[in-house]
């Protein structure tokens, strides 16, 4: 019979083994530290800084396009860079509301290898922008129509054809391909890509749109100095990292008062009130199990009005 099941975490457990002092261990636990282990790290936060250099000047470039098409000032911000791989870069395209585009970006159409993006809001916006209709319906799940998507294509185009100006990392456009679909299949979900957000606004507005640049970080890696092989983007004591999460990690534990063997006819007349005696005695020790493994051996008791245990034994240290 078993009694019940608790989990520990695998700090509590090393207090518990600690507190008896069969397994104390001279390994010290580390600080447990919130570690996002899903983060792109191809850059380090000095060649980001590079990078974000390097792109400042997009936002003067674009600025001066839109203008060229709008007849009207705009001001454009270059948000700090950021590294990123591409399954996350997929889950946000995906995870985006409304009718979304992508500028396909490379020197091979069948091939791309960047991406311009523009969300909803600002695909909707700027067709709107272009048609001169500030009063069309504001419908984001909506796609635009065969016109809207030819002007936002020129549009899309002639931004990529500024940037490119500002270096040649960005000059990316020989072939180019508007689709409101997700980003290609076929690029590596686990390649580290360079995000580029730039934040549009007309002059008279106070309303923001935004574009994402996206770029393989391979594309920058001469810019920075930056050499496959070489020195850790960052220096990260990831042993500690990894030991520390695993401390904090449940583990199940098991509380075995005792076993009784029943014949099928005896447990099928069992009703309620009927007790049944096991076959170990009230003042006798009871196992404690983790992962199948007896690992203690226990005294039941009471505690603040529940159910407790006392650790009397470690069956561990003598195996």
């Amino acid at each position: 019979m078993k009694a019940s099941t608790t989990k520990l975490s695998r700090a509590n457990l090393r207090q518990l083994l600690a507190s008896v002092g069969s397994m104390a261990s001279d390994v010290p636990v580390p600080e447990y530290t919130e570690f996002d282990w899903h983060a792109c790290r191809c850059f380090s936060n000095e060649q980001l800084e590079q990078l974000c250099t390097l792109v400042q000047p997009m936002g003067s470039a674009l600025a001066e396009t839109l203008e060229g098409f709008f007849r009207q000032s705009f001001e454009v911000t270059v948000q700090p860079v950021q590294q990123a791989s591409v399954s996350t870069l997929m889950q946000e395209v995906n995870d985006s509301e409304g009718a979304s585009y992508l500028l396909l970006l490379g020197r091979d159409a069948d091939e791309p290898c960047a991406a311009f993006w523009m969300p909803a809001q600002t695909a909707r916006l700027w067709a709107q922008w272009l048609l001169g209709d500030s009063d069309a319906a504001d419908d984001a799940e909506a796609q635009l129509s065969s016109l809207e998507e030819s002007l936002l294509f020129d549009l899309a185009t002639a931004c990529m054809g500024a940037l490119g100006a500002v270096h040649p990392v960005f000059e990316l456009q020989s072939e180019a391909e508007l689709v409101s679909s997700g980003l290609p299949e076929q690029w590596n979900p686990n390649e580290a890509f360079i995000k580029i957000t730039l934040t549009v606004k007309r002059a008279d507005e106070e309303d923001t749109t935004e574009a994402l640049l996206m770029l393989p970080c391979s594309s920058f890696a001469a810019l920075v100095g930056h050499t496959a092989g070489g020195q850790e983007a960052e220096e990260t004591d990831y042993s500690s990292l990894i030991m520390a999460n695993m401390h904090g990690l449940p583990v199940s534990m098991t509380v075995e008062l005792s076993r009784v063997v029943l014949t099928l006819e005896e447990l099928m007349s069992l009703r309620v009130n009927d007790v049944l005696v096991l076959d170990q005695r009230v003042d006798q020790c009871t196992d404690v199990i983790m992962d199948e493994r007896r690992v203690f051996r226990a005294v039941p008791g009471k505690r603040q009005g529940k159910q407790a245990i006392l650790i009397t034994e470690c069956i561990a240290a003598s195996q």
